[in-house]
Parts: structure tokens; sequence; C-alpha cells
């Protein structure tokens, strides 16, 4: 595919602005919504289930392997499934965030996080605001009678959610 030359006058047409409807370039760097929030929160605790999933069939091919006459599925106590799940998650949000930006549902729904000088956020702020998202979960609905769309996370860390199409 190639890129359009710009017009004299004219701002240069990028590959991302070819794809992206005119509505979604409105939006670019705009907060957040709560929708958009939760449907990026909801792929996020999908892809934390596919990895407690992937370990508990891990586990069962191991016992399976070890013992196939004497084998039975195993049920783990819910408190290893917590911690397991927890511990993941914890790991998943700070790692993508301080990496990132943003985790793999939020790069489904095209948002960023971003510190009050519209940077990435350090390792100490991602684990931080990881740790908050764990802890009180429900303050994301706060982004939606917040003016600025700031969730109860955002507002303790001075962080931001952003509309951001570009990699």
């Amino acid at each position: 595919m190639t890129v359009p030359a710009a017009r004299p006058g004219t701002s240069p047409v990028t590959p991302a602005a070819l794809t992206m409807p005119s509505a979604a370039l409105s939006r670019q760097g705009q907060p957040a919504g709560v929708v958009s929030r939760l449907l990026a929160n909801s792929v996020d605790f999908l892809v934390v289930l596919v990895f407690l999933g992937g370990v508990y069939l891990g586990v069962c091919g191991w016992r399976l392997l070890s013992n196939p006459s004497g084998f039975a599925f195993p049920s783990a106590p819910r408190a290893v499934v917590l911690g397991l799940g927890a511990g993941f998650s914890m790991l998943y949000l700070t790692l993508c965030w301080w990496l990132a930006g943003r985790t793999y549902g939020d790069r489904l729904m095209a948002l960023k996080v971003r510190n009050f000088r519209q940077q990435k956020l350090l390792f100490v702020g991602s684990a931080t605001r990881a740790a908050l998202c764990l802890i009180f979960p429900i303050g994301v609905l706060w982004c939606a009678v917040n003016p600025s769309n700031r969730s109860v996370q955002d507002v303790i860390l001075r962080t931001s959610v952003i509309y951001d199409w570009h990699d």
C-alpha cells in the first residue's frame, strides 16, 4: 500500500490515518470512557483465566505422565487459585503498563495508560497501579462520574487512560 503525498499546506497522511475512521481521529489522546475501559479489563481478565487454565492443564498432564494408572483430576484449594491468579495479574499488569503502556485488552480497545506528564509509567508506578486495581477493581467505575474520566486509581496516582491508536 502506498501512502499518498500530502498536498501543499496540509499535514502528511500516515498509514495509521488511512485506516482510522475520522471519529477515531478526533478521539486520539482524549480520556477513555468507562465502557472502553471495562471492555479492555474484561479481555485482560480472560487472559488471566487462560493462564490459570493452562497451569491447570499442565498440572494434569504432569500427573498423568507421572502416574497414568492412578490419574485423577486434581482440585486446588481456593486460596491457591486466587493467589496464583492475583500474582499473575499483578505481574501481567505491571509489566504491560511498564514496558508498553498498555495491556492486551488496552491494545484491542486502543487505550494507553499515562502518568501526569503524559509519559509511560515507571516500574514503581505500574506496580502500584496494578496493586490498586487488584485491591479495588470497582474503582474503575468512578470514571463514569469523574469529569475527566479518571478512575479511583487514576485520581490517587495522577494517571490517565487515553485513546491512542498509534503503537
